[in-house]
């Protein structure tokens, strides 16, 4: 360990002399005679390397810390064969500007040597398997992502929604993109999720962690501010992904009753059944039964010159539907697509659901006629009592919804 440590020392000890060495240059007639230590003549990116160097070191002596010797050895033996390859274009570069150079070529591949080793240090020994096995096949794209630049990140991200397939072993890096400080790298991370098809249960994890601590408020403005924000990218993208890990959070979100936004009630429905759990439906029943998550709350649309309504306790309802494998037709649900423009200017087309309502024959709303709410619940029930003990429903256990920590905080994050 202190070999590899004297290493990264000796680099930087390199860099400052090279940019200390050269021709010099005479200041100005305008400058001062003498300047200070800090500000000599010198290349800017040799200074900014050697100081990201120094701040370096200290990091990699974490990464020597390991509990594991095997690990310690690993890790230091695979640092000092990368050194040894780094100095040979400083030893034989033959000008001072030629050592500049190469000292800077060096020290920027050293610190993404340090910060790949630093960001593997947490994960499992399965995940840094993974992303040595992406980085053998995939060196570019690696280097891109770990770059200082967050264009080259972002190209990065990019490049993995491309592989397709070829892309199952970068998960942990795509789990890395979601604390991205650029909200273009996290999009371009769920895009990337979605293209490749990537189906990976750490994934999905994080994904509801995300929207388990998103608060009431978020998801109750409307689509304008909500769209492109994390948690509705994360829902898409789980929607995508058709994971029973997911079931737990999406049953949560589908039967609370603070969440008004019939569009996103129309995301977490389609989620919710693509994730395939039955035990999910006992517990939709539940609430259809005990009209849980039913509120005065309610929404309306005009199409093709029918009123179409949509009530805050109907998500609970269509979403049994469509899980039990039934007709919406049947209950007299209505399908709709509406194209919705979200802040940053892109729109979505989305998927709707409600409930039509009658017309008298002054072109009023008939409301002698039967709440169609309600004549849906009615009868879902009546089929839940013939077939409950069918298969494959018979003798399980209903699902227990996740809980919800952001539902409990308030504001807008």
């Amino acid at each position: 360990m202190q070999r590899a440590i004297a290493t990264m020392c000796l680099l930087l000890s390199a860099v400052t002399h090279c940019a200390a060495d050269g021709p010099p240059a005479g200041p100005p007639a305008s400058a001062p005679a003498s300047r200070p230590a800090a500000t000599r003549p010198g290349s800017p990116d040799v200074d900014l390397a050697a100081r990201r160097v120094a701040e370096q070191v200290d990091a990699l002596v974490e990464v020597f810390r390991r509990d594991r010797y095997a690990d310690r050895e690993a890790a230091q033996r695979e640092l000092l064969d990368l050194h040894e390859s780094l100095f040979e274009p400083l030893a034989n570069a033959r000008t001072p500007a030629g050592k500049r150079r190469a000292a800077a070529a060096l020290l920027a591949a050293g610190l993404t040597e340090a910060s790949i080793a630093r960001e593997l240090l947490p994960l499992s020994v399965e995940d840094r398997g993974r992303v040595a096995a992406f980085r053998k096949v995939n060196p570019e794209i690696v280097a891109d992502i770990f770059s200082l630049s967050w264009r080259r990140q972002l190209d990065g991200y990019r490049k993995i929604g491309a592989l397709g397939q070829a892309a199952a072993d970068a998960g942990p890096l795509l789990r890395r993109g979601f604390q991205h400080p650029s909200s273009h790298v996290v999009t371009a991370t769920f895009e990337a999720i979605r293209k490749a098809g990537i189906r990976d249960d750490a994934i999905v994890d994080e994904l509801c962690g995300v929207l388990r601590n998103t608060t009431a408020d978020q998801w109750s403005n409307s689509w304008y501010y909500q769209g492109g924000k994390t948690h509705l990218m994360a829902l898409e993208t789980l929607r995508e992904m058709k994971s029973a890990r997911a079931a737990p959070t999406l049953l949560a979100l589908v039967r609370h009753p603070r969440i008004y936004n019939h569009q996103v009630q129309g995301l977490l429905i389609d989620a919710l059944a693509g994730a395939g759990d039955p035990r999910a439906l006992p517990s939709l029943m539940e609430a259809v039964e005990q009209a849980t998550g039913r509120s005065s709350h309610s929404t309306s649309w005009s199409t093709n010159g029918k009123t179409h309504h949509w009530k805050t306790g109907d998500a609970a309802l269509v979403a049994a539907i469509k899980l039990s494998g039934q007709n919406l037709k049947d209950y007299g649900v209505h399908v709709d697509t509406q194209k919705r423009y979200m802040h940053d200017g892109r729109a979505r087309d989305l998927l709707v659901y409600g409930f039509p309502y009658e017309r008298n024959r002054k072109g009023k709303e008939n409301k002698d006629a039967a709440d169609p709410h309600e004549a849906a619940r009615k009868r879902l029930l009546a089929w839940w009592k013939e077939h409950r003990r069918e298969a494959p429903w018979k003798g399980l256990t209903p699902l227990a919804p996740a809980n919800l920590p952001g539902m409990n905080m308030e504001g807008d994050r």
